[in-house]
């Protein structure tokens, strides 16, 4: 039979074998596990602070940095765009969703240029049409069919005409790398580039002239595009429905009529990821404009968040024809974005397309001048 000394003496042996475990365990450790730890923890913390430090730094500096680009934009824009672009009609064009901050500077900037600015549409996501809404639209705009995707590309058509017809230069081309304008020229001849009509008459040699000797010949004017009267009905049934939303600009209670004058140049805003308003409207109307005549746009967006994302910027760049005729702006958050902006719209007026920023295509940080 077991008594109670048998577990006294048992119970003291276990804990007797604990005590011994730990001390020697505890003897172990400090000697190579734990000044290591110790070590390993110094050292972490002085990175800690350093790391620490450094950002401090860095956030430091780069709001010095937004400091100063807040300084330029709100004095600088005032003398350095005096005049460049006076009773120039600009519109701007944005996605939903672009940088707010960004799109208030450029406006100031053209303010400050002398621009007539006509205020700004956003593309809003209602773009996306459902079925009501390209029934209704195709009623409105006495479409042929009431499809939306059928609808939608006749609203893609029907803007980028009015944008075009509006675009128009009021004085010698506006094209990149052609000179060719509407002009008055001899009865029987042609402007370069095109084919007469109807060819010329000649006269038999016994008819009489209707022309005296030594006078110049009659002359025919060769007609150019009609620009509506009023605002096209395109812009305003987009508005009505809410795919466009209307900013008028802030110096004017009641705007005008959009797109009736010649002269037009444009802005095309875009976020710095690219949106369904941007690859569904945007691209669309510009890759339409390219194809009916002059296009007199600049694409600028604010930076992206990262470097490769996807924007309307990159696909103007990546494309052989839009790149050739439309300008770029990458860094539109920055002064030196805004500067190009303005710079790209005035060099418009002698023909020259550029791509100015920092990211991937561009040519130069800013225009060199016009």
């Amino acid at each position: 039979m077991i008594n109670l000394r048998y577990h006294i003496v048992s119970l003291t042996a276990v804990f007797l074998a604990l005590a011994i475990g730990v001390l020697l365990g505890g003897t172990y450790l400090d000697k190579y596990t734990v000044d290591q730890l110790d070590q390993s923890i110094t050292n972490a913390e002085r990175q800690i602070r350093e790391t620490r430090a450094e950002n401090d730094r860095l956030r430091g500096g780069l709001a010095d940095a937004e400091a100063r680009n807040k300084a330029l934009i709100g004095g600088g824009t005032n003398s350095l765009f005096a005049d460049n672009l006076t009773d120039v009609p600009v519109l701007v064009v944005a996605a939903e969703g672009v940088d707010e901050n960004s799109r208030r500077s450029l406006v100031q900037a053209l303010n400050a240029s002398g621009a007539e600015f006509r205020g700004t549409l956003t593309v809003t996501g209602r773009v996306a049409l459902d079925d009501q809404q390209a029934e209704a639209l195709a009623d409105e705009l006495d479409l042929p069919s009431a499809k939306p995707a059928r609808v939608s590309a006749s609203l893609v058509e029907r803007f980028a005409k009015a944008l075009t017809l509006a675009g128009e230069p009021v004085s010698p081309a506006d094209v990149p790398g052609d000179t060719a304008s509407s002009t008055t020229v001899p009865a029987g001849t042609t402007q370069p580039g095109t084919e007469p009509a109807t060819p010329p008459v000649t006269a038999a040699p016994d008819s009489p002239s209707t022309v005296p000797p030594g006078a110049e010949p009659p002359t025919t004017t060769v007609p150019e595009p009609l620009v509506p009267a009023e605002q096209p009905a395109v812009v305003t049934a987009m508005i009505d429905s809410g795919l466009l939303a209307f900013e008028a600009p802030a110096d004017e209670q009641v705007s005008g009529p959009l797109l009736t004058s010649k002269g037009y140049r444009y802005v095309f805003l875009g976020g710095t990821v690219i949106t369904a308003p941007e690859t569904d409207f945007m691209v669309p109307v510009l890759r339409q404009m390219a194809t009916q005549g002059t296009v007199p746009v600049v694409v600028a967006s604010a930076q992206p968040a990262r470097e490769g994302d996807d924007t309307l910027v990159a696909r103007v760049r990546t494309d052989v024809e839009l790149s050739r005729l439309v300008s770029t702006v990458d860094n539109l958050d920055w002064f030196n974005g805004i500067v190009s902006s303005v710079l790209a719209l005035d060099e418009m007026g002698v023909g020259t397309r550029g791509h100015y920023g920092e990211g991937r295509g561009a040519a130069a940080p800013i225009p060199s001048g016009t």
